[in-house]
């Protein structure tokens, strides 16, 4: 797809399934590269499930998909990314619901995260790198086995931070956590 002076990939409108027995280490996406654009795409099924349901890189942007039933986490990003926007998705029956790995700048708002075994989003920073812009605002976190948020990352690890505006509900931890 084309949109203006720059290349995108765009992945719209359909069901992913993993019908393979072996549900370790597989992934309904793997966004290595820059520009992908994940729309209104279910990965959801409670017996063909994936072990994660979307591993995102550098700029790509999730909206509108339903992502559940994962062995392990539902959407996860890659160490080092930028430029992440999860927005409007339904995210459930996961272990984490969103995994923020080493991420520097991104953007979660306007999803629902439910029934996750443990946290519903977990923030991580294991190495050097620097959170300079990371907005969790306006999500709906609810029933998980453990906390609503997480934040694990040190605060001389982070510039801008923004939590606001989130229900964090029937969680089985701490509605929001800075366990650092």
């Amino acid at each position: 797809a084309w949109s203006g002076n720059q290349d995108w990939f765009d992945f719209k409108d359909f069901e992913m399934r993993n019908s393979n027995a072996t549900k370790t280490a597989s992934q309904a996406f793997q966004t290595n590269g820059v520009n992908y654009r994940i729309t209104n795409v279910k990965i959801a099924h409670a017996t063909n499930y994936f072990w994660k349901g979307i591993l995102v890189g550098d700029a790509t942007y999730v909206r509108d998909c339903e992502i559940g039933y994962t062995a392990n986490v539902g959407v996860a990003t890659n160490s080092g990314s930028s430029d992440v926007k999860l927005l409007n998705n339904w995210i459930h029956d996961c272990n984490i619901g969103v995994n923020i790995l080493d991420l520097t700048r991104g953007w979660v708002h306007k999803n629902i995260i439910y029934n996750c075994t443990n946290d519903g989003i977990n923030i991580v920073t294991t190495t050097a790198t620097f959170i300079t812009s990371l907005e969790i605002s306006e999500n709906t976190i609810d029933l998980c086995g453990g906390d609503g948020i997480e934040v694990t990352a040190a605060s001389t690890q982070m510039s801008a931070l923004l939590i606001m505006n989130n229900i964090l509900s029937n969680n089985g931890g701490y509605g929001l956590n800075f366990s650092a």
